[in-house]
C-alpha cells in the first residue's frame, strides 16, 4: 500500500522523539543508510523514517475528527 508516514498512527516526528530513541535511530542510520536524513521514527517497525512516502504494509491512517457546525454556533434561547 502506498502511504505517507506523516499521516500514520505509528509515526513519531523527530521533534517529539525520546532522547534514547533519537540516539538509537541516528546510530541505525549511521550503520545502515549513511548520508540519509532522520525525519522521524516508526513505532510499528521500530526503525527510523528516512523518507515520508512509499510502500508500507503497516500503514494505519489517523482518524480525522469531524465536528458538526452546531458545535461552533451558540444557540441563544428566548
Amino acid at each position: 500500500m502506498f502511504a505517507d508516514c506523516r499521516k500514520c498512527v505509528y509515526f513519531v516526528s523527530e521533534a517529539s522523539m525520546d532522547p534514547d530513541v533519537l540516539e538509537k535511530a541516528l546510530c541505525w542510520i549511521h550503520h545502515n543508510r549513511p548520508g540519509a536524513v532522520l525525519l522521524g521514527y516508526c513505532m510499528k517497525y521500530d526503525r527510523p523514517v528516512t523518507y515520508f512516502q512509499g510502500k508500507c504494509r503497516a500503514f494505519k491512517p489517523r482518524k480525522v475528527r469531524t465536528m458538526k457546525i452546531t458545535d461552533f454556533i451558540k444557540v441563544q434561547g428566548p
